[in-house]
Protein backbone atom coordinates (compact mmCIF):
# COMPACT_ATOMS: atom_id res chain seq x y z
CA UNK A 1 0.00 0.00 0.00
CA UNK A 2 1.31 3.45 -0.85
CA UNK A 3 0.11 6.96 -0.02
CA UNK A 4 1.61 9.26 -2.67
CA UNK A 5 0.84 12.37 -0.63
CA UNK A 6 2.86 11.31 2.41
CA UNK A 7 5.31 8.91 0.76
CA UNK A 8 4.40 6.15 3.22
CA UNK A 9 4.88 2.66 1.79
CA UNK A 10 3.38 -0.25 3.74
CA UNK A 11 4.59 -3.69 2.74
CA UNK A 12 2.46 -6.67 3.59
CA UNK A 13 3.62 -9.95 5.07
CA UNK A 14 3.19 -12.87 2.69
CA UNK A 15 5.26 -16.02 2.55
CA UNK A 16 5.99 -17.49 -0.88
CA UNK A 17 3.65 -20.35 -1.67
CA UNK A 18 1.46 -19.72 1.36
CA UNK A 19 -1.94 -18.13 1.59
CA UNK A 20 -2.19 -14.41 2.16
CA UNK A 21 -1.80 -13.69 5.85
CA UNK A 22 -4.30 -10.85 6.14
CA UNK A 23 -6.26 -8.25 4.21
CA UNK A 24 -4.98 -4.82 3.24
CA UNK A 25 -7.38 -3.36 5.81
CA UNK A 26 -5.94 -5.53 8.59
CA UNK A 27 -2.36 -4.74 7.55
CA UNK A 28 -3.17 -1.01 7.54
CA UNK A 29 -4.70 -1.27 11.00
CA UNK A 30 -1.76 -3.29 12.35
CA UNK A 31 0.76 -0.81 10.93
CA UNK A 32 -0.71 2.10 12.91
CA UNK A 33 0.21 4.31 9.95
CA UNK A 34 -1.28 7.75 9.74
CA UNK A 35 -3.95 8.88 7.35
CA UNK A 36 -6.99 7.05 6.13
CA UNK A 37 -7.10 3.59 4.59
CA UNK A 38 -8.59 5.04 1.39
CA UNK A 39 -5.61 7.40 1.03
CA UNK A 40 -3.48 4.37 0.11
CA UNK A 41 -3.34 2.76 -3.32
CA UNK A 42 -3.30 -0.98 -2.80
CA UNK A 43 -2.07 -4.05 -4.61
CA UNK A 44 1.05 -6.16 -4.65
CA UNK A 45 4.52 -6.30 -6.18
CA UNK A 46 6.70 -9.28 -6.89
CA UNK A 47 8.19 -11.69 -9.40
CA UNK A 48 7.23 -15.12 -10.70
CA UNK A 49 7.95 -17.41 -13.64
CA UNK A 50 5.40 -15.43 -15.65
CA UNK A 51 6.88 -12.10 -14.51
CA UNK A 52 10.65 -12.59 -14.11
CA UNK A 53 11.21 -8.82 -14.46
CA UNK A 54 8.56 -8.13 -11.83
CA UNK A 55 5.01 -6.89 -11.67
CA UNK A 56 3.25 -3.97 -9.99
CA UNK A 57 -0.40 -4.96 -9.63
CA UNK A 58 -2.93 -2.37 -8.44
CA UNK A 59 -5.95 -3.92 -6.70
CA UNK A 60 -8.40 -2.36 -6.86
CA UNK A 61 -7.38 -0.87 -10.19
CA UNK A 62 -6.37 2.78 -10.37
CA UNK A 63 -9.25 4.75 -11.89
CA UNK A 64 -8.83 7.71 -14.25
CA UNK A 65 -9.83 9.95 -11.32
CA UNK A 66 -6.81 8.56 -9.44
CA UNK A 67 -4.41 8.91 -12.38
CA UNK A 68 -2.06 11.40 -10.70
CA UNK A 69 -1.82 9.29 -7.53
CA UNK A 70 -1.21 6.15 -9.57
CA UNK A 71 1.42 7.87 -11.72
CA UNK A 72 3.20 9.13 -8.59
CA UNK A 73 3.16 5.57 -7.24
CA UNK A 74 4.77 4.26 -10.42
CA UNK A 75 7.42 6.98 -10.20
CA UNK A 76 8.17 5.86 -6.64
CA UNK A 77 8.57 2.25 -7.80
CA UNK A 78 10.72 3.34 -10.77
CA UNK A 79 13.27 4.75 -8.31
CA UNK A 80 13.70 1.37 -6.59
CA UNK A 81 16.47 -1.05 -7.45
CA UNK A 82 15.20 -4.03 -9.43
CA UNK A 83 12.35 -2.16 -11.10
CA UNK A 84 12.93 -1.33 -14.76
CA UNK A 85 11.19 -0.70 -18.06
CA UNK A 86 10.39 -4.41 -18.42
CA UNK A 87 8.49 -4.57 -15.14
CA UNK A 88 4.81 -5.20 -15.88
CA UNK A 89 2.07 -2.90 -14.59
CA UNK A 90 -1.44 -4.28 -14.16
CA UNK A 91 -4.57 -2.41 -13.06
CA UNK A 92 -3.46 1.08 -14.09
CA UNK A 93 -6.45 3.04 -15.36
CA UNK A 94 -7.89 1.44 -18.50
CA UNK A 95 -4.61 0.01 -19.78
CA UNK A 96 -4.08 -3.70 -20.37
CA UNK A 97 -0.98 -5.25 -18.80
CA UNK A 98 1.72 -2.81 -19.86
CA UNK A 99 5.48 -2.59 -19.46
CA UNK A 100 6.46 0.18 -17.07
CA UNK A 101 8.70 1.56 -19.84
CA UNK A 102 5.57 2.17 -21.92
CA UNK A 103 4.13 4.40 -19.21
CA UNK A 104 7.30 6.11 -17.95
CA UNK A 105 9.65 5.93 -20.96
CA UNK A 106 11.66 9.06 -20.15
CA UNK A 107 12.27 7.91 -16.58
CA UNK A 108 13.69 4.44 -17.21
CA UNK A 109 16.57 2.77 -18.96
CA UNK A 110 15.61 -0.48 -20.66
CA UNK A 111 16.97 -3.62 -19.04
CA UNK A 112 18.45 -1.86 -16.03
Amino acid sequence: MYDPQTGILLLGDETYGKSIRSSHAQEFHDSQAGGRFDDYLRGWVGTSRQYPRGIVHFAPAVSMEQFNRGFDTLLMFARLEGINGDTVVRGFCNLPETRLGGILPATLKEGT
